[in-house]
């Protein structure tokens, strides 16, 4: 009897280990995939005449605030800023008594709300309420978009002031209402209040609520924004000039050049030297006028002392010390002429390019008979002219086709304003055969006979081809590189010949960039056929 009931206790304890092994194992539920629900406000979302010391807002979990800096915006600001703490499932808010009388106020959560378990996010949350009787209830909505590439820019932030506001202070003090841009530069501020404003965009890079001008764009609407209905506007943004003339930067370079970098572009700039004053003196100017370099005669041999004014106002006093490996002037003035040539050696000489040498300083004399042309190994003549009228750059004219070119450039052939000579400059490149690249006809229609810069931009957005247009116009860019390629428009208001950004202290606002959407693809001999007709907006 006893071995029966230890064969049927084994019996029983085989079954029931073949039940458990067959069991699933509890896998804990489904993964909550749904972000927090708000169950209770209090006081009510959208409470008007609002005199509450606290908000509460509880929640059917466990909630915590991610990135509370960025995400969550109180429109209009508060300061000093509302205490926002968490109590379980609870979000606290102690708006303080800085509350101004008869305003909405809109708390935007952004996406900082999720669930503590998950990260769940509940995306836009927003709490409104007002310490008057009625709720504002209009929209300003926009996009903030990059002036000089056209593209948006994403966590940019759109400020709105009351249309008073001074020029000089826009971007800088706290905006009335304010709104973040998402990922594709749109934003949306609600509950505003009927009127008059101005609306300012700034890439927000330090998340303070001010632009910092040296490194942060700007850009405005413009005009005043009249609200009376819910409104969408474009903003356009793009550095800024410095706001006050300055000297960025300043270097002495032998034999007696001063480099003098301006903040601004300068307007009428003059100069004294403090120290010897050379017996002539010789400008150059950059392109944008923001960098003055002025070559001394006799060579300047010691350290400089020169005052700077711009349109007749003191911009800096700027002392240029020698270079520690220069020792006296006799060592400055035997140093020989240097250049920097063009194409670099075993370069490629682009399209609608020609060779250049571009000197240390200016000219007195070049002698282009010694100049020796080599092409595939057989000598041919070459011309030169200059480029400018300080004779700092000497191109080398011909007809350039394919093949391998060297220039030979023998010792003494330039000699600078300061009697120094060249030493040997050699340099080689290549020009590709016309099959290489490809070429674009275009025929391009624009919708006025404004000034206009029609431009060929690679993926990059850097320029390779420009074109000057007043009107209706069709042309050819030949020998461009495979590649992908789109057309722009810039609309030159100022007719100098490049995009300008704006100036938000002045009222100006960037010159105006169109893209055609068509994106150009060119293969090594092909051509490529492009209409663009422009389209009034």
């Amino acid at each position: 009897m006893k071995q029966i009931r230890v064969l049927a206790f084994c019996i029983f304890t085989s079954l029931l280990f073949h039940s458990c092994a067959n069991r699933v194992a509890p896998t804990g539920g489904e993964k909550d995939l749904e972000p927090p629900v708000l169950l209770s406000a209090t006081p009510p979302n959208f409470q008007s005449n609002f005199t509450s010391e606290k908000i509460i807002l509880t929640f059917n979990e466990y909630v915590q605030l991610k990135d509370i800096q960025k995400q969550v915006i109180i429109s209009p600001p508060i300061s000093p800023a509302p205490e926002i703490e968490l109590r379980k499932k609870s979000v606290i808010i102690t708006p303080g008594d800085s509350l101004r009388p008869n305003t909405t106020y809109t708390i935007n959560f952004g996406n900082a709300l999720t669930d503590f378990t998950e990260g769940n996010s509940l995306p836009g949350f927003q709490y409104v309420f007002s310490t008057g009787n009625i709720l504002d209830s209009l929209i300003i909505s926009g996009a903030l978009i990059d002036a000089p590439t056209m593209k948006p820019l994403k966590e940019a932030l759109a400020l709105v002031y009351d249309k008073e506001t001074p020029d000089s202070v826009l971007g800088i003090i706290p905006p009335l209402y304010y709104a973040r841009a998402n990922e594709f530069g749109l934003f949306t501020i609600r509950n505003v209040r009927e009127g008059d404003y101005r609306l300012v965009g700034i890439a927000d890079k330090n998340n303070n609520l001010t632009v910092d001008f040296a490194e942060e764009s700007i850009g405005s609407a413009g005009e005043i924004v009249t609200l009376k209905d819910s409104v969408f506007v474009r903003l356009y943004l793009s550095m800024q000039k410095a706001l006050k003339q300055k000297v960025i930067s300043s270097l002495r370079e032998a034999p007696g050049k001063l480099v003098t970098v301006f903040a601004r572009p300068v307007q009428s700039v003059t100069w004294e030297f403090l120290s010897t004053k050379p017996a002539e003196v010789i400008a150059e100017f950059n392109s944008y006028r923001d960098t003055v370099i002025l070559y001394g005669l006799p060579a300047i041999a010691d350290s400089a002392v020169v005052i700077w004014k711009d349109n007749n106002n003191f911009t800096d006093t700027v002392i240029y010390r020698n270079d520690r490996s220069e020792l006296r002037s006799k060592v400055v003035i035997e140093k020989k002429l240097s250049g920097v040539v063009y194409p670099k050696t075993d370069g490629v000489l682009q399209a609608e390019t020609v060779p250049y040498i571009y000197w240390s300083s200016p000219l007195k004399q070049f002698d282009f008979n010694k100049v020796v042309l080599f092409k595939d190994s057989v000598i041919l003549p070459v011309n030169g002219t200059f480029a400018d009228s300080l004779q700092l750059k000497t191109n080398f004219t011909g007809i350039w086709k394919e093949g391998s070119y060297k220039i030979e450039i023998p010792p003494g052939t330039a000699e600078d304003r300061y009697g120094r000579l060249n030493d040997s400059i050699r340099f080689s490149f290549t020009v590709p055969g016309e099959r290489a690249g490809g070429s674009i006809s275009f025929g391009f229609t624009p919708e006025s006979s404004s000034p206009m810069l029609l431009q060929l931009v690679n993926e990059k957005d850097e320029i390779v081809r420009q074109r000057t247009a007043t009107g209706p116009f069709n042309g050819l860019f030949e020998q461009v590189d495979p590649g992908s390629y789109r057309l722009r428009v810039v609309y030159d208001s100022n007719n100098n010949g490049r995009w300008d950004a704006g100036d938000i202290r002045n009222k100006l606002l960037p010159e105006k960039i169109l893209y055609n959407a068509d994106v150009i693809t060119v293969r090594s001999n092909w051509e490529v056929e492009v209409e663009w007709t422009v389209k009034p907006e």
